[in-house]
């Protein structure tokens, strides 16, 4: 089992508690408690993505026929991860696994949006952008605590890391670099 560490208010909430016994038992309720928050949300939350991204997608390929095999690509892409991550909340017992499924939609997400970036030499300011609106979503919905927020995050810098240079940009990157780890550190602080 993946040890949970409980938010600060929490301990002091339990600071009444006088037993290692009921203080594991408290813990254990939160733990039951949130992987069921994340059972109910994160499919939500995939879903929501997935339609989100799929809108701008078929405008964009109205307007760029040449980019439509690339975006049939990035929708198929994202809805395969989502399929996968929708499937392993299902099914899975384990919050560690529950919670390792959120942070991989969201790091394979990326990749799949930074290799379209890329292929299509799309300005690394939208990459950046949405990411740090997927990341900051993440962290506001999710209640899994900063250290899959901090998995996160490093792989989608990874992923720009990696196909920010062949994205087209207004700026250098890695001043998009510095931009999404401000703002994705800042919605690590958020899950904390």
């Amino acid at each position: 089992m993946m040890p949970v560490s409980l938010p600060a208010r929490m301990h002091e909430s339990l600071d009444h508690v006088q037993t290692p016994a009921e203080r594991e038992e408290i813990a254990a309720g939160y733990r039951a408690e949130t992987l069921a928050l994340l059972r109910k949300a994160l499919p939500m939350a995939v879903v929501v993505y997935v339609v989100s991204t799929a809108l701008p997608e078929l405008h964009e390929a109205f307007f760029h026929p040449d980019r439509r095999g690339w975006l049939l690509l990035h929708l198929l892409g994202d809805a395969c991860v989502g399929a996968v991550t929708v499937l392993i909340c299902r099914y899975s017992a384990s919050r560690a696994a529950v919670v390792w499924a959120g942070v991989l939609f969201l790091g394979m997400s990326s990749v799949v949006s930074g290799v379209y970036n890329a292929a299509v030499a799309a300005r690394a300011e939208r990459f950046v952008l949405r990411e740090l609106c997927l990341l900051s979503g993440a962290a506001l919905f999710l209640p899994w605590g900063p250290a899959p927020q901090l998995t996160a995050l490093c792989a989608v810098a990874a992923v720009l890391a990696m196909t920010g240079p062949m994205m087209s940009s207004g700026d250098a990157t890695s001043y998009l670099s510095l931009v999404l780890v401000m703002g994705g550190a800042i919605s690590v602080g958020v899950a904390a």
